[in-house]
C-alpha cells in the first residue's frame, strides 16, 4: 500500500467502507487484510485499530460463506488476544463468543457451548456477580439460542431469562433488546409445552411494539 503512514491507513480504511458498501466484497478483503498488515507495522498487534480491522476481516470472511478460512482467522485473533491482554480481558472474551459464534454457523455444537459458558464463567468471576454487559448478554443470548437448537430448553430458558431481565433493567420494558428477548422467551416456553405463558410473553411483547411506536410518532 505504498508508504505506511496515518494519511494511508486512513484512505485504505475508507476505500474499504466504500467497497463494502458497493457489495464489492472480493475487493475489500484485498485492501482489508493490507489494511490489518498495515496497522500492525505501525500501531502493533495490542492496539484498538488494528484489533478493529482483525475482527472486520474475520467477519467478512465469515459473511463471504469461506467458513474456513475464518475459522482459522477466528482462532488466530483469540490467541492474539490472550497473548496480548490475557484470558478476562474484554477483546479475548468477545473473540471467543464470535468464534463460538462462527462454528454454530458450521454445525458444531458441543465447543461454542464450551466456549460461551467458560466466557459467562469469567464474566461472571470478574464482576463478583451476573454481568450485566452489553457483551455479556449478547455472550447470554448467543448461548441461550444454541441451547435451545439442541432442544436444551430448560438451560435456554434460564439464559434467556436473565438476558431479559437485564436488558428490563438497562433499557426498560418498551426497549427492541427487551422486546426481542420476550419473544425469543416465547418461542422456548412454547416447546417446553407451555402455551398460555408463551401467550402472555407474546402479548407483552406486542403492547411493548404498541407503546414504543407510540412514543416515536
Amino acid at each position: 500500500i505504498g508508504r505506511l503512514n496515518l494519511q494511508t491507513l486512513f484512505a485504505v480504511e475508507k476505500l474499504v467502507e466504500l467497497l463494502l458498501a458497493s457489495g464489492q466484497q472480493e475487493d475489500a478483503e484485498i485492501y482489508l487484510q493490507k489494511l490489518v498488515s498495515g496497522r500492525i507495522d505501525v500501531f502493533g498487534e495490542a492496539h484498538e485499530d488494528t484489533v478493529k480491522a482483525q475482527r472486520e476481516l474475520c467477519g467478512l470472511l465469515k459473511d463471504m460463506g469461506r467458513l474456513s478460512d475464518a475459522e482459522l482467522m477466528f482462532r488466530g485473533f483469540a490467541a492474539s488476544c490472550e497473548k496480548h491482554w490475557g484470558s478476562n480481558h474484554p477483546h479475548t472474551l468477545m473473540s471467543l463468543v464470535d468464534l463460538a459464534d462462527l462454528l454454530e454457523s458450521t454445525g458444531r455444537q458441543a465447543e461454542p457451548e464450551l466456549l460461551l459458558k467458560r466466557v459467562l464463567l469469567r464474566m461472571k468471576y470478574l464482576t463478583q456477580d451476573e454481568p450485566t454487559t452489553l457483551d455479556s448478554m449478547r455472550t447470554m443470548r448467543t448461548l441461550a439460542d444454541l441451547l435451545q437448537a439442541q432442544g436444551k430448553y430448560d438451560e435456554a430458558e434460564e439464559h434467556e431469562k436473565k438476558v431479559l431481565d437485564h436488558s428490563n433493567q438497562k433499557f426498560g420494558p418498551h426497549h427492541s433488546n427487551t422486546l426481542n428477548s420476550l419473544t425469543k422467551l416465547a418461542v422456548i416456553v412454547h416447546a417446553m409445552g407451555r402455551p398460555t405463558e408463551a401467550e402472555e410473553l407474546l402479548r407483552r411483547a406486542l403492547e411493548g411494539r404498541k407503546a414504543s411506536q407510540g412514543a416515536t410518532h
